[in-house]
């Protein structure tokens, strides 16, 4: 009798405590399965894809959409809400299929009636997907969050990697003093650019190919069974969203892969097919007048640089950005007058591209320089380059301005060691204490993007260790090197300034960082341009 009691007793406390998991979990709710975040009192990551879209699309508050694979990722719904006036969401879905992006849209449209606008990629190379393909080697599809079932709720309310791994983390981060509350930017919700930073541009792309640049295979043209496939793949995933809204305009865009992209296609013979089926793709949703279809594979410079890309289909932020400039005034549009042609010329350029140039041409060796090269298209900003009588304007420390012997630009030498303590803060240090270098005030950095500029490393540890302020003095953006990761001769470097507002200050600290430096340690600086 007392171990019935016992077992009783167990299994109450064991349903209680299965309970309370349940409800703390739909009460924080991490995967917006039930509700709008609580903002107010959590911090919520944005960070899973795939159980996290389909409450934001479902509970957030918003009247634009954009999704797509992971050609979406780095686009910043700041820029597109500036541009086209809108409140948008960013919903990726990296390696999903038009079904997958389809239904996406479907959810946004059916719970958010204010939705006017869609923004999404058109993948050639998920055209020939079934149109009710769902890819399973990106895990478990996690359906119970899409159904509308309460029966399968438990895998989600009882699941331990939610309840530990989220909504116990956000609990305990709510409960620490000074915890900030709030969300993850959509600006940030999936960008790349930190996780492969420094690769843009690299050799490494030279391994992805398999074959002589420029090699041409046989023909492979689109097989009839293969163009009813994706009839249906487009049709039921991409038009029948915009013919059951027709007030919503819907912004579709082939995605720009790079010309190794192509010199792969051309390699396998497929870019006929690729090309039949674009142009199969682009009839049927341009028959919808509420759809705007762009193509850039016209812009020849952008698809041609290596340094736009981190492999062969996969570009910085800096493409995306333009894009939303691109689609915003028109530029790249297809129309039903002017599609076959336009189509035609791409095919065209690439089968006589110059693919071992597109192999060979110079790294940049910094991401964001070819991200400064093209700024001047996106916000207007002409390039300046700051000159010898302004950069003596600032504050000299150990260090001096010379000449180049190869330019005649100013050539910033600087040479010591700092006798910083290692442990303590580098930035507030050359704020607060002490710099070999040039600090130096530049009036309207609200007015580019990026500040751009070479360096070399001239003795012993010399690395430079730059940083911007703001008029508060708070840190806003770095260049900071090792001196044994630099390679030989003058390299480039760019500091981000979108974040600036009026003048700020930045200093160029060169020799080595702290006491445990030589001496005659030397780095020199040069072509301070402002983009």
């Amino acid at each position: 009798m007392k171990a019935k009691r016992w077992l009783a007793v167990f299994l109450i406390l064991s349903f209680a405590a299965f309970l309370c998991a349940a409800a703390l979990t739909a009460w924080v709710d991490p995967f917006f399965h039930y509700h709008a975040p609580h903002t107010d009192r959590f911090f919520y990551p944005i960070d899973n894809q795939r159980s996290q879209n389909d409450g934001i699309l479902r509970h957030f508050d918003y009247d634009a959409v954009i999704t797509g694979s992971s050609m979406i990722v780095n686009f910043k719904t700041s820029e597109l809400d500036e541009l086209f006036g809108t409140h948008a969401v960013k919903v990726p879905a990296t390696g999903a299929t038009y079904y997958e992006l389809g239904g996406l849209i479907d959810t946004a449209l059916e719970n958010q009636p204010k939705v006017k606008t869609v923004f999404r990629s058109i993948d050639r190379h998920l055209l020939l997907y079934g149109s009710n393909k769902l890819r399973s080697d990106l895990g478990e599809y996690p359906s119970y969050l899409y159904d509308r079932s309460v029966w399968n709720d438990y895998k989600y309310l009882l699941n331990a990697d939610v309840l530990f791994g989220r909504t116990a983390g956000m609990l305990m981060q709510a409960a620490l003093p000074g915890s900030a509350p709030g969300i993850t930017s959509f600006d940030d919700y999936s960008n790349t650019m930190k996780e492969y930073e420094g690769r843009f541009g690299l050799p490494e792309i030279e391994t992805l190919y398999l074959f002589e640049p420029g090699t041409v295979g046989t023909p492979v043209h689109l097989a009839e069974s293969l163009r009813e496939n994706l009839v249906r793949n487009i049709e039921d995933n991409v038009v029948a969203a915009a013919k059951a809204h027709p007030d919503v305009t819907f912004y579709c865009f082939f995605p720009p892969y790079s010309l190794g992209y192509w010199s792969d296609k051309l390699a396998s013979g497929e870019i006929y097919a690729l090309f039949e089926g674009m142009e199969t793709a682009a009839g049927l949703m341009l028959e919808c007048d509420n759809i705007r279809l762009y193509d850039f594979d016209g812009r020849h410079d952008i698809i041609g640089d290596v340094n736009n890309y981190r492999d062969l289909m996969h570009y910085g932020e800096w493409i995306n950005s333009l894009m939303l400039k691109w689609m915003h005034d028109g530029d790249g549009r297809l129309t039903r007058d002017n599609y076959r042609e336009r189509l035609a010329e791409d095919l065209d350029y690439f089968l006589h591209a110059d693919y071992p140039g597109f192999s060979a041409q110079e790294r940049y060796g910094c991401d964001y320089y070819a991200a400064a090269l093209l700024n001047r298209e996106l916000t207007g900003a002409v390039p300046r380059e700051i000159g010898r009588e302004e950069l003596l304007e600032g504050e000299l420390r150990r260090a001096s301005l010379e000449q180049d012997g190869e330019s005649g630009a100013p050539v910033l030498s600087c040479t010591g060691a700092l006798g910083r303590d290692p442990e303590t803060d580098l930035a507030a240090y050359l704020r607060d204490c002490d710099y070999i270098g040039l600090k130096l005030r530049i009036p309207d950095a609200g007015a580019f993007s990026y500040l751009c500029f070479e360096g070399r490393n001239t003795a012993l540890n010399g690395q430079p260790d730059v940083f911007v302020y703001d008029a508060d003095g708070r840190p806003l953006a770095s260049v900071e090197k090792q001196y044994y990761d630099l390679r030989g001769g003058w390299q480039r470097f760019a500091l981000d300034l979108r974040g600036a507002v009026g003048p700020v200050d930045v200093i160029f600290q060169g020799g080595y960082p702290d006491s445990t430096g030589h001496a005659s340690s030397s780095f020199a600086f040069r072509h301070f341009v402002l983009y």
